[in-house]
């Protein structure tokens, strides 16, 4: 069977299944959007169900192949422009002085109502909060439905410099295990709609054994892997593993990402 299209033979891609007719024509789609499409008319294999599928990082390639081959370089290279300006408009710059974040549903009220129209991001008196705000939306869990993984990650840059103007410490590869957390909630996202804390909670433990006993990983990746695994799987209010072995390692791991 085909890695990127349900019930195709091996070695089909989704461009030629397209072309093809057997799969719709997807509109101009946002990753998230593309996302939701391949769960339906998309036909997205997924290694629980149909026992392979790709990679987060692939399908984002593959996203992209796609745009470029029916809408052309250019459009698919303004996708992420345009992501980027969404995500400006939703959350304004930060300063030393207020940490932003992003407006929630209802925060916004229009000028009728006699409002400011754009968010507010919360008041603080003092750098000590505005450090603890930063470092909230750096723990906080990536939402594909509501924000682009480019404006997310564009953000979270921001939010990082934003500690580093303040002075506040930000351990070595803070980025890359924030986006590695992003990329686990978005196969959530793809494979459940959500973050279910039942079969997502146990979809994540079986990873984690899997990437703690994998030695074709290399080591960095596997230790990122390891660690992003282990802090989505609590905040989804998950337990880890009862092995000594392993929740030693975890509790090593994570004392060294946050010295």
């Amino acid at each position: 069977m085909s890695s990127q299209v349900v019930g195709e033979p091996e070695g089909t891609t989704l461009i030629e299944a397209i072309d093809a007719g057997r799969v719709e024509t997807p509109g101009e789609l946002s990753f998230p959007q593309w996302q939701r499409w391949r769960k339906g008319p998309g036909k997205r294999p997924t290694v629980r169900r149909d026992g392979r599928g790709l990679s987060t990082k692939e399908e984002v390639d593959l996203w992209r192949a796609v745009m470029v081959h029916l809408y052309g370089a250019g459009k698919a290279e303004a996708l992420p422009e345009e992501d980027e300006e969404e995500e400006q408009e939703l959350v304004p710059a930060y300063s030393p002085s207020v940490a932003a974040t992003p407006a929630s549903p209802g925060s916004v009220r229009s000028e009728a109502g006699g409002g400011d129209n754009s968010p507010r991001p919360p008041s603080v008196g003092s750098v000590g909060a505005s450090v603890s705000s930063l470092k909230g939306c750096l723990d906080a869990l990536y939402d594909p439905s509501a924000e682009e993984f480019g404006a997310y990650l564009a953000r979270i840059g921001r939010v990082i410099n934003a500690l580093r103007s303040l002075d506040a410490s930000v351990p070595p590869g803070m980025l890359k295990k924030t986006t590695r957390k992003a990329e686990l909630m978005i196969e959530l996202y793809a494979e459940f709609g959500g973050p279910d804390k039942v079969k997502g909670v146990r979809y994540l433990r079986d990873k984690f054994v899997a990437t703690v006993e994998d030695e074709t990983l290399d080591d960095s990746d596997r230790e990122l892997s390891i660690i992003a695994l282990g802090e989505v799987i609590e905040k989804l209010g998950g337990k880890m593993s009862s092995s000594p072995v392993k929740c030693s390692a975890l509790h090593r791991k994570k004392e060294e990402w946050t010295e």
